[in-house]
């Protein structure tokens, strides 16, 4: 049966492969060079150099190039690793559908998802959103099964799933955390709490070597990264035609229009990075308390971003802007719709379900926080997808009226 929904699946696989094989470039530039650097330093017993302290993102990623850098394979090959774990997750999707609702409901749904145009965008890249995709959903497919199955080994999956996609994407050590306090909270009122709490034990338990590691280069507890203080102070600009998107430091000296954060920059350019990360926090917290307002306002371009990847600071607008937008905006529409349903029916939804969508409300409400936009939001599409597909298929039912009206 299991193989029969893998042929079923394979045209999406033989269709991402393809997309690979035309559009692939050897080329790496921006944040894929960092993640190329992060590879070749595990490959010689190190991950952050100890004059710099640079750990600008987490572990998990680099951990799977590694093997390409010690094999002295180009790591633009990596690339073709892409199709394979988003064909994957749309399988982990397929299945976890399957759990709730008829066999051509669940394959919509995973076509639906596998269609998703802005995967295509990132598969031909060296970036984390293929492998946090893939890890997103089999944590919901393990989610789904130990809630369903009672067995601790798939409890154990899904914490060990959570676990490395907080060593992929470190923002999600902070989700975590605080889905945890949330589900102790409310362990005496809900019974799936419990299950949770012992998931996201476990996811960050498996990170505790890399924050004993952490501890040993900097000196800090629970210390994951220290890109969030520039993330954050971009967020917090309080000049008007500044909308709270990410600009490269460097970019600060050379454009005329950023000659307001050039003394800032200039005081933190002889620091480490987890030296230049506590001064910009200040700052930021700084620029909070006297422009609020300015605040949310950049939260609300922050929104923009996340759906339609628009609005960016000293950026005109784009035709791929489109790319984006005509998706994203079925899938908002699509998830607002879902949650008067599942708000009026939610004694009746599964205990799961319910963990998975405060799970991944947290991450995008959390997101607003700090600079984000659309290649961030991508690890939220496959919770998504299985809520709207859920609603539909177990809360809703559309008949047509009466033809005698």
């Amino acid at each position: 049966m299991k193989c029969k929904i893998l042929v079923k699946l394979l045209p999406i696989f033989i269709f991402y492969m393809v997309v690979c094989v035309v559009c692939v470039e050897k080329k790496l530039d921006h944040d894929q060079l960092r993640y190329a650097q992060h590879a070749k330093n595990l490959s010689q017993g190190f991950y952050a150099p100890s004059d710099s302290l640079f750990l600008y993102s987490g572990p998990g990623y680099p951990l799977l190039l590694t093997p390409f850098a010690v094999a002295d394979v180009p790591l633009w090959w990596a690339k073709f690793l892409n199709p394979i774990l988003l064909w994957v997750a749309i399988c982990f999707v397929y299945f976890t559908l399957r759990e709730y609702m008829s066999p051509g409901m669940s394959l919509l749904g995973s076509y639906v998802l596998g269609m998703y145009g802005p995967f295509l965008v990132e598969m031909t890249k060296l970036m984390t959103e293929p492998l946090a995709i893939f890890l997103i959903a089999g944590f919901c497919f393990f989610v789904v099964k130990g809630f369903r199955n009672g067995r601790y080994r798939y409890i154990l999956a899904a914490g060990l799933f959570g676990g490395y996609l907080i060593l992929t994407k470190i923002f999600f050590a902070y989700v975590v955390t605080f889905a945890l306090i949330v589900s102790i909270l409310r362990l005496r009122w809900s019974i799936s709490c419990r299950k949770m709490i012992l998931i996201y034990g476990v996811s960050l338990f498996f990170c505790l070597p890399y924050l004993a590691y952490t501890y040993c280069l900097t000196g800090k507890f629970f210390y994951w990264a220290n890109s969030g203080g520039l993330m954050l102070y971009w967020m917090t600009t309080p000049y008007a035609q500044e909308y709270g998107s990410y600009v490269d430091p460097r970019r600060v000296f050379d454009d005329e229009r950023l000659h307001q954060h050039r003394e800032i920059f200039k005081k933190i350019s002889g620091l480490n990075y987890v030296e230049q990360d506590e001064f910009l926090k200040e700052k930021s917290f700084s620029n909070i308390r006297r422009y609020p307002g300015k605040y949310l306002f950049n939260m609300a371009a922050n929104i923009g971003r996340m759906w339609y990847d628009y609005p960016f600071t000293y950026k005109y607008q784009r035709p791929h802007t489109l790319f984006y937008m005509v998706p994203n905006s079925f899938l908002l529409v699509s998830s607002v719709f879902c949650l008067y349903p599942l708000w009026k029916r939610r004694e009746n939804i599964p205990g799961e379900l319910l963990s998975l969508i405060f799970f991944v409300l947290v991450f995008l409400l959390g997101s607003l926080i700090v600079s984000t936009d659309t290649r961030y939001f991508l690890p939220a599409v496959p919770i998504l997808i299985i809520m709207i597909f859920f609603t539909t298929s177990n809360l809703l039912k559309v008949k047509l009226a009466s033809e005698n009206l």
